[in-house]
C-alpha cells in the first residue's frame, strides 16, 4: 500500500466567528483513505496549518506505505529544520497527518484505532458540553447575559450532557474582560 495523494480542507465557517477547522484526507493506491484534523481551528493559525500539511505531505508522504507511521513521524520531525523546534503550526499539521495514517491502518485491518493503540480501557467516558460561551446550537454567537448561558446549558442537558465547560473570562475586542462566568454557578455545581 502506498500514499498517492493528500487533500487539505481549510474550512471557513462564517456563522461561527473564529472557528475554521482544518482537515486532511490521505489517499492510498488501494482506495483506502484516512482523515485527520489539525488543532488550530480557533482564531488565527488555521491557514498556516493547512499550508504546513500540504508542504509536509509533498515532502514526506507521497509514495510511502501509510503503515510505517513511526518512519513517517520521524521523517516529519527530522527532515525539517523546524521539526525538532516545533511549534503549534508544525505540530498540529504533523498530528493531523499522523491521525489520518492511523485511520488508514484501522480501516485496512478492519479494527478500531483504539485497538491498535493498546485496547479499550473504559466502557464509558463522561463527556461535557464544551465552550458553552459560544451557545450550544447551530447558530453560534458569543453569549453575554446569564440568561443566555442558562438557555444554552438547558440545550446541552436536553442532548444528554450532565456537565458543561465555559471559559470563565473572555476578553472583549477592546481588551476589557467581560463578566466572570463562575458567578453563573453555585459552589455545588462547580467542580
Amino acid at each position: 500500500m502506498k500514499i498517492t495523494h493528500v487533500e487539505v480542507f481549510d474550512i471557513h465557517c462564517p456563522k461561527r466567528t473564529g472557528w475554521n477547522p482544518v482537515f486532511v484526507r490521505i489517499h492510498t493506491d488501494e482506495g483506502i483513505s484516512g482523515v485527520g484534523e489539525a488543532g488550530l481551528a480557533y482564531d488565527w493559525g488555521h491557514s498556516a496549518a493547512a499550508a504546513m500539511i500540504k508542504e509536509i505531505s509533498e515532502a514526506v508522504l507521497i509514495g510511502f506505505n501509510p503503515f510505517n507511521t513511526e518512519l513517517l513521524w520521524s521523517r516529519m520531525l527530522r527532515e525539517s529544520f523546524w521539526g525538532l523546534g516545533g511549534g503549534p503550526v508544525l505540530y498540529s499539521a504533523m498530528s493531523a497527518i499522523d491521525t489520518a495514517l492511523w485511520d488508514i491502518k484501522g480501516k485496512a485491518l478492519g479494527v478500531p484505532v483504539y485497538q491498535l493503540l493498546g485496547g479499550k480501557v473504559n466502557d464509558k467516558l463522561r463527556t461535557y458540553a464544551s465552550q458553552l460561551q459560544f451557545d450550544w446550537d447551530t447558530e453560534i454567537s458569543k453569549l453575554i447575559e446569564p440568561e443566555q448561558y442558562a438557555e444554552a446549558a438547558l440545550k446541552a442537558v436536553a442532548q444528554g450532557y450532565d456537565a458543561v465547560k465555559v471559559d470563565p473570562i473572555v476578553y472583549n475586542g477592546d481588551g476589557s474582560s467581560s463578566f466572570d462566568r463562575t458567578k453563573l454557578f453555585t459552589k455545588p455545581q462547580m467542580r
